[in-house]
């Protein structure tokens, strides 16, 4: 079995910015990662291209990661998740 990319070890939850275009997105996050498996499950966000999205994603499977130190979390482009 082929180990799953790491994840980056920044922007974290906390550095986004809630505003008009993510406020739903950041909410379902906290959502995640207070309850991970019971709501959004599973989480999908979309959008456009540059808002962020990966990021965000990243962020929860850094802040899942702490709370679990033996869960793997994968973090995946949509062209790799493809194969």
């Amino acid at each position: 079995m082929v180990a799953p990319p790491p994840l980056r070890r920044q922007p974290s939850v906390e550095s986004y910015v809630a505003g008009p275009s993510n406020d739903v997105a950041l909410k379902a996050v906290r959502d995640v990662i207070a309850k991970p498996g019971k709501k959004y499950n599973p989480l999908v966000i979309v959008g456009k291209s540059g808002l962020g999205k990966t990021h965000l994603l990243n962020a929860v499977g850094l802040e899942l990661a702490k709370k679990k130190k033996n869960v793997v979390v994968a973090c995946l482009s949509d062209s790799s998740f493809r194969r």
